[in-house]
C-alpha cells in the first residue's frame, strides 16, 4: 500500500515539474526521496522501481496538459484574443457644469460606471475649472462611446491603446488545469496514506497546489475584468474667457472677449473689496469707537486746563 502511495506521488511530481517552478519540483523530491527509515544505499533501488511501475496514465494526462499550455495555446494561433484595451480622452468646453454632467450621461446611456470623479472648482467662473473621471466601458461599446464622446464635445486630445495578453491567459488556463489534476490526485493518495509522515507531507504538497490555483484563478478574474471592461480617462477643462486666441477666432470676437474679460475682472474685484470690508467693519467699529472715546477725553482734558 505505503509502496502504491510513493509510485502515484513519484508520477504526480514528472507532470507537474513540467510547469511548476523548481522549489515545487524540489519540495515534491523531498517527498520522494527524504525518509529517516530509507538509507542512500536503497533510494536508487527504490527510484528504478517506481519508474517501472508507473501509472501512464496520469503521467499521460500531465504531459497533455503542459503540451497545451506551451504549443497549442498561443496568441497567434487563437482566435479569440484577450485585449485589454484603454483610452484617454482630453476635452475642453466653456459650459463646464453642463459638460461635465453630459460625460456621466454618456458613460451611462453606454453601459459604464465611474471607477473614479474628481471635480475641481464647479460652479466658479475661472480657468482653473477641471475634472477627471476614469470610466470602465464595456469593451464591445469602447468605439461607439468615443464615436459619441467626439460629436458631442470638443475633444483636443485622444489616446487608444490595447495589450494582448493571449499568451500569458491561455499560458494560466493550461497551468490550472494541471494543477488541478495534481490536486485531485493528491485527495486520493491522502485518503490512501497509513503513514502520519506521509499524511503530512502529502498536505503540505496540497496545500501548496491550492495556494497556486487560487493565486492563478486570482489573476484570470483580473484579466477577464479588464478585458470585458474598458478603462477610459477623461479630463475636462474649462475653456475660460482668458484663453483668448487659443482657438480661431476673428478680430471683432477678440476685442469682444477683452472687453468681457476686463468688466469680469472689474466685478470680481468689487465683489472682494466689498467682502474684505464687510469682514473688517467690525473691528473697525470698534476702532473708531475707542479713537472717538480718546479725542473726547483729550478735549475733555484741556479744556480743564485752561480753567485752571
Amino acid at each position: 500500500m505505503k509502496k502504491k502511495i510513493w509510485i502515484s506521488i513519484f508520477a504526480i511530481c514528472i507532470g507537474a515539474g513540467l510547469l511548476t517552478s523548481c522549489s515545487a519540483v524540489s519540495e515534491t523530491n523531498d517527498l520522494l526521496f527524504m525518509s529517516s527509515s530509507k538509507s542512500d544505499s536503497m533510494i536508487a533501488p527504490a527510484a528504478m522501481e517506481m519508474t517501472a511501475e508507473m501509472d501512464s496514465e496520469i503521467v499521460n494526462s500531465m504531459e497533455r496538459a503542459a503540451f497545451e499550455g506551451g504549443v497549442q495555446f498561443t496568441a497567434a494561433e487563437t482566435p479569440n484574443n484577450k485585449v485589454i484595451h484603454t483610452a484617454s480622452l482630453e476635452i475642453e468646453t466653456k459650459t463646464f457644469d453642463e459638460t461635465t454632467s453630459a460625460v456621466t450621461r454618456l458613460c451611462k446611456e453606454n453601459g459604464g460606471y465611474a471607477e473614479y470623479s474628481y471635480v475641481s472648482g464647479k460652479g466658479n467662473a475661472s480657468g482653473r475649472m477641471h475634472a477627471e473621471y476614469t470610466f470602465r466601458i464595456p469593451s464591445e461599446n469602447l468605439d461607439r462611446f468615443i464615436e459619441l464622446a467626439n460629436e458631442e464635445f470638443t475633444v483636443v486630445s485622444e489616446n487608444l491603446s490595447g495589450t494582448d495578453v493571449s499568451g500569458i491567459y491561455y499560458d494560466t488556463e493550461a497551468r490550472l488545469v494541471t494543477l488541478r489534476i495534481q490536486q485531485e490526485r493528491l485527495n486520493e493518495l491522502v485518503k490512501e496514506a497509513a503513514g502520519l509522515e506521509d499524511i503530512i507531507r502529502l498536505n503540505q504538497e496540497l496545500t501548496n497546489v491550492e495556494y497556486q490555483i487560487e493565486s492563478l484563478s486570482g489573476n484570470l478574474k483580473s484579466w477577464d475584468g479588464q478585458i470585458a471592461y474598458s478603462s477610459v480617462s477623461i479630463r475636462v477643462r474649462y475653456l475660460a474667457e482668458l484663453d483668448i486666441g487659443t482657438t480661431e477666432t476673428g478680430f471683432g470676437e477678440k476685442i469682444q472677449n477683452t472687453w468681457n474679460t476686463s468688466i469680469s475682472a472689474l466685478t470680481s474685484i468689487a465683489e472682494n473689496v466689498s467682502l474684505m470690508i464687510i469682514f473688517f467693519l467690525p473691528f473697525l467699529t470698534i476702532i473708531a469707537i475707542v479713537i472717538t472715546i480718546i479725542i473726547v477725553s483729550v478735549k475733555i482734558h484741556k479744556k480743564r486746563k485752561k480753567k485752571v
